[in-house]
């Protein structure tokens, strides 16, 4: 449970992972539209980091050893980026990209995010030193406001979107290696405390030349630097940059002194040792607990100890009157036997036949209605005490008749020993504590009714006795001893209630909490898998030992798909008619949703949603290592390829849009894994995910352009290609590619 609530809130904020959470206990309200989870944040900085010569390193190292590698490089950001407050929102291929002032205000956001793009080129200059490979890092950055959460039904990421974060990721594109490039605004908020120097990436970038963006390259810091770092935060013992001046940058970006703090929690106590400690904990608070009153007023009566809350009193009484009938055989047989050995067992020929009858139809009373009756718990309690009461009063007949034909009488009795008298009482007295279905208030009943009968009758039979003078001190005697035995058995009797009465308590908030803890575990459950594959899930949150390891696994023959939302850039637009551009992603988040639906259907089981990139769906099949020799999830993507195109056109008629989509498809090798153990990503990577990318970057809106490779696939299966030809795809030179044409009689005007 612990590790499930720590994976899910590495990936998502607390205040979304609980509100998602919140959402799907709720999943019986129906609404018109999808739950969107986003937050507006005023004041923020978005930092955008590529690594430069990427596919040269890559070229160094096999999938497996790439996919190590960077794990280990991104674990290390992950580490700078807690140092620096800044929170990651995604990693794209060899692309890094967090944001300082979400979800907590940040006054310091500027500063701590320059920090963070430093300290990443410092990163990468230890890989480039390390691997000989001409490695570098382009860092951008600006500073406005963005539109943070998730969208979507699947494989949720928290993303970010805004102008602002498209500026931003522009700043990357148009920066230089190894330098930060910041805009003019997150220059205003850093108050002098770096030098700069102008950065021109107008000239590097149209986009920035398009909007007339004034660029800065940072130098180094100023002299004024710790000044200004103590002015611009409201907490200036928790400054990030002020609690590493002890740590070296090396031992910061390796996360050596991270590791070295963590190891000393709890006083060095392993995670076994705490367990104990708290459970220990837990036990001392309850026994001291039953100790106590305050717990008996809030959940009990005063006086009969009833609980307050009728439904839980008729779950207790349920409890208690399942064993009534063998606790009213023990009860007959402890007083029979006990008078027998202190008697003599021809003392129990006295009992006549009619008490006898009386005890045994009493018993299957209680027998018969303790079954018939147990669904209303208040009733059988009545009935119940009702019949102890008599079958307390018939066994003081008995005992009465019992005492009358002791072999003494009663004068040479009295003159002897009260002891008999005394010892029948305690029989039938101390007998009623066999009976633990009986409440405290019935058995109280029961030991009056006990000792007011003997006292009437020895007091009869002394009343009776010329000169009995020189009795009343025997007399006295024995009432005194009887009350002393009926006050300690009140005590006892009453003090075992409270204790049965909170251990009940005790089992029933335990038995609350395992099921809130189930439902909680459920929900975790469901929530992981939203983010991470369910095979994958299931490996973090069973093996106690894996999050800090790699996980990873090769595929040879995957199927990997991008699909790209066109035109959205021209609609989504920022004003006060649609919240800022809320509305605008409320749209988004609703095109998405229903691709997701889709792929609940049974014939789309075989694809896994990767994630989303902006506007791009990217999904691939052949992931979970299930058997792929028959091709049919190559087969599952080109199908599902073409409910996505009926989908959108279905969107496009009641949103009155004209969105299209533009799709690409490959297949072959990959790696499938998790990188960065303390905010585990899942992605896949290979130049198979590549040249699927190229696909659709390289594609036509409305055309599902794929590899000779998917043609060779699918054609024995009756599908029909046009070749596009040769085309120039990045990375791999010319390629031919082909159009996947629709079926006859299909209708989608999106589709050409």
């Amino acid at each position: 449970m612990h590790r499930q609530e720590k994976i899910l809130l590495a990936v998502l904020p607390k205040n979304i992972a609980f509100e998602v959470k919140k959402d799907m206990q709720d999943t019986h309200e129906e609404r018109m539209f999808h739950k969107i989870y986003i937050r507006k944040y005023e004041d923020i900085s978005i930092l955008f980091a590529d690594i430069c010569g990427f596919t040269n390193l890559a070229s160094e190292y096999n999938p497996k050893d790439l996919v190590l590698m960077l794990n280990e490089l991104f674990a290390r950001f992950d580490k700078v980026a807690s140092i620096h407050q800044c929170m990651r929102i995604k990693i794209l291929g060899d692309c890094y990209y967090c944001v300082c002032g979400v979800p907590e205000y940040q006054k310091n956001h500027a500063i701590n995010t320059v920090e963070m793009g430093r300290d990443m080129i410092e990163a990468i200059r230890l890989v480039r030193e390390m691997t000989l490979v001409n490695v570098n890092m382009r860092v951008g950055i600006h500073t406005g406001k963005a539109h943070c959460g998730v969208l979507g039904l699947k494989k949720w990421q928290f993303d970010v979107w805004s102008n602002d974060v498209t500026l931003a990721n522009q700043m990357e594109s148009g920066g230089l290696p190894g330098r930060v490039h910041i805009t003019d605004a997150t220059r205003k908020y850093l108050k002098g405390a770096y030098i700069l120097e102008e950065g021109n990436g107008a000239s590097r970038s149209k986009f920035l030349e398009k909007e007339k963006i004034k660029t800065w390259l940072v130098v180094d810091r100023s002299p004024d630097y710790d000044m200004i770092c103590e002015e611009t935060t409201n907490h200036p013992l928790t400054i990030p940059w002020k609690s590493t001046r002890g740590i070296s940058k090396q031992e910061r970006l390796t996360g050596m002194s991270t590791r070295t703090r963590g190891a000393s929690t709890r006083n060095g106590l392993s995670e076994e040792e705490v367990l104990v400690d708290n459970v220990d904990s837990h036990l001392r608070q309850g026994i001291q607990a039953i100790h106590q009153e305050n717990w008996k007023s809030m959940y009990c009566k005063e006086w009969s100890l009833k609980y307050k809350q009728l439904r839980v009193e008729n779950k207790f009484v349920r409890m208690k009157y399942k064993d009534i009938p063998f606790q009213v055989t023990l009860y007959v047989v402890t007083v029979s036997i006990c008078t027998g050995i202190k008697f003599g067992w021809a003392s129990l020929n006295m009992f006549s036949f009619i008490p006898q009858m009386f005890i045994l139809i009493t018993s299957i009373m209680i027998f018969i209605l303790t079954r018939v009756l147990i669904k209303y718990a208040r009733l059988v309690g009545m009935v119940t005490s009702v019949l102890f009461v008599l079958l307390s009063m018939q066994i003081v007949v008995l005992m009465g008749m019992y005492q009358s034909k002791l072999s003494c009488d009663l004068e040479s009795c009295f003159k002897n020993s009260y002891t008999d008298f005394f010892e029948i009482f305690e029989i039938c007295t101390l007998a009623t504590c066999v009976i633990l279905s009986v409440d405290f208030m019935t058995k109280l009943v029961m030991s009056l009714i006990y000792f007011s009968s003997f006292i009437v009758l020895i007091t009869m039979k002394l009343l009776s006795i010329d000169n009995n003078q020189n009795l009343f001190s025997t007399y006295a005697n024995f009432c005194v001893l009887a009350c002393v035995t009926l006050l300690l058995l009140v005590f006892s009797t009453r003090r075992s209630e409270l204790i049965s009465r909170y251990d009940f308590i005790w089992k029933l908030q335990a038995l609350d909490e395992q099921l809130q803890m189930k439902r909680k575990h459920e929900q975790n459950r469901s929530v992981l898998e939203n983010i991470l594959p369910s095979h994958v899930a299931k490996h973090f949150v069973e093996d106690a030992t894996s999050v800090s390891k790699l996980y990873h696994e090769s595929r040879d023959n995957a199927c990997i798909m991008f699909a790209t939302l066109t035109a959205f850039d021209k609609f989504y637009i920022e004003c006060d008619g649609n919240n800022e551009g809320v509305e605008c992603l409320r749209l988004l988040n609703e095109i998405i949703s229903d691709f997701d639906q889709i792929l609940d259907r049974s014939e789309f089981k075989k694809i896994e949603k990767i994630k989303t990139i902006s506007t791009t769906y990217m999904v691939a099949s052949g992931l979970a290592g299930e058997e792929c020799a028959d091709n049919s999830h190559v087969e599952a993507i080109a199908l599902f390829a073409r409910e996505l195109l009926l989908k959108l056109e279905s969107i496009n008629i009641h949103s009155f849009n004209d969105f299209n989509l533009r799709i690409g498809i490959n297949v072959g090798p990959v790696v499938a894994g998790v990188i960065g153990s303390d905010k585990p990503h899942y992605d896949i990577w290979g130049n198979s995910v590549n040249v699927a990318s190229r696909m659709d970057s390289g594609g036509v809106a409305g055309r599902i352009q794929v590899t000779e490779e998917v043609k060779t696939i699918l054609e024995p299966l009756g599908y029909k290609f046009e070749c596009r030809g040769q085309i120039n795809v990045k990375g791999k030179g010319m390629m031919t590619t082909f159009f996947l044409l629709p079926p006859e009689n299909y209708e989608c005007e999106l589709y050409k």
